[in-house]
């Protein structure tokens, strides 16, 4: 009976590693022909990256040569980015730089002149175009935007000198400690008693409205030859573009600042240091360099006639009850 006792534990043993051995076996086979991870999917230089160069205090300017830079950018320019943007405490100059690369990021390259048909891979559907010498090409809006400089020399040697984020009034009008270094500085130098006075007090601040464009040239090439540019009021969101004239202005480019300049304005604000705010802006009428288009106005959009043109950068800008909207079409003419 012992006898049979042992064979029987021994058989019993046999049958549950064998058993293992086969659970094993099929374990090892379903890890085997289970799918595999997905890869993990490349979307370039994004919002995270910017905000984390930020936060570790790099400079408005390298924030933008590295935006511009980038291969591939993979931006969030809705409502709620520009809000994230904000409360990130970007600058309105860097805020711009991503909204332009962004948009730039959507055009297909212009260098070889592809038919309209044949650019599938445009993804900036807003129906402008440009057509040249038998050639259509689409077109890509571009933002600009305000900023105020604080100088005495003449507008573009003000923004050649300070080159950074300065005052810029956008849509939250944040305020650049760079470009006031000098001037807000000096008032608390007197002593305790008269800095706290001042930092108080707001002082007026005399300087330069600018209204610029990101970048010093258009990555929409145009021959110096006659063009006929037919853009949708589908293109913008916002209807005063349907009510707002049409104008054709030369940018004059300043490569210190990497800008292109629409144009300037004298003028003044109310700057009061402990706060930060900046209250009662006067400006003088801008000045802007306009050169001749014969504009037309159909149900559905605007048409443009435009003779050739002298090598440079441009802008087909919309002004509404005196003020440039913000959404403009650029082009370089080669």
């Amino acid at each position: 009976m012992e006898m049979n006792t042992m064979g029987g534990k021994s058989i019993n043993r046999l049958t549950c590693l064998t058993y293992l051995h086969h659970l094993l076996l099929v374990v090892f086979i379903a890890a085997a022909f289970a799918e595999t991870p997905p890869a993990v999917v490349d979307d370039g230089f994004g919002l995270s990256h910017v905000v984390k160069l930020h936060e570790m205090d790099v400079d408005d300017a390298s924030l933008i040569t590295a935006i511009r830079g980038a291969e591939k950018v993979s931006f969030d320019t809705s409502v709620d980015g520009l809000i994230t943007m904000k409360q990130a405490g970007l600058s309105d100059a860097v805020i711009a730089a991503v909204i332009e690369r962004s948009a730039k990021s959507e055009k297909i390259s212009t260098r070889d002149l592809l038919p309209v048909e044949n650019q599938s891979g445009f993804s900036t559907a807003n129906g402008a175009t440009v057509c040249q010498n038998g050639t259509t090409l689409n077109l890509a809006i571009t933002t600009g935007y305000n900023q105020f400089l604080p100088g005495k020399n003449s507008p573009m040697k003000v923004l050649s000198e300070t080159a950074g984020p300065g005052i810029a009034f956008g849509a939250a009008s944040m305020l650049g400690a760079g470009a006031l270094g000098a001037a807000g500085g000096a008032a608390i130098m007197a002593g305790p008693v008269i800095g706290l006075v001042n930092l108080h007090r707001a002082k007026t601040i005399k300087g330069y409205e600018y209204e610029l464009l990101q970048g010093t040239s258009s990555t929409t090439p145009l021959a110096s030859a006659p063009a006929e540019f037919t853009i949708p009021y589908s293109a913008y969101s916002d209807n005063r573009y349907r009510v707002a004239e049409p104008h054709l202005f030369r940018l004059t480019v300043n490569t210190e600042s990497q800008t292109r300049v629409l144009g300037t304005a004298k003028g003044s604000v109310k700057y009061k240091q402990i706060t930060n705010e900046t209250s009662n802006k006067k400006l003088e009428p801008f000045e802007r360099e306009e050169v001749p288009a014969e504009f037309g106005k159909t149900p559905s959009g605007i048409t443009a006639q435009i003779d050739a043109l002298a090598p440079g950068e441009y802008a087909i800008v919309f002004l509404y009850d005196g003020e440039t909207l913000d959404n403009s079409i650029d082009f370089s003419v080669r």
